[in-house]
């Protein structure tokens, strides 16, 4: 998987925009098997635009050369880019 459709996190109550409702995410670091939108939260506003963001989990994709270490994107509620991609230091 590597788009997320944010109509199940609103489902979900994580997000709440009709805006974005069936707009999908894309990953962008789209890999097979990186499950992108396996794990989904809310992340209230991370970036201060008054719309609540999201945290978006692709905990199979390869991270410095470690198959499946994952990743988690911090991705803006206001324009569903990842602005914020998150790695283990030591995967």
């Amino acid at each position: 998987m590597s788009r997320l459709s944010l109509a199940l996190a609103g489902l979900l109550g994580l997000w709440a925009s009709d805006l974005h409702a069936q707009t999908p995410v894309e990953s962008p670091n789209p890999e097979p098997g990186g499950a992108f939108g396996t794990a989904v939260s809310s992340l209230g506003d991370s970036d201060g635009d008054g719309v609540r963001d999201l945290l978006v989990g692709a905990p199979g994709e390869t991270v410095g050369g470690f198959v499946g270490a994952g990743r988690a994107y911090v991705v803006s509620g206001s324009d569903l880019t990842a602005a914020l991609a998150l790695e283990s230091p030591a995967p």
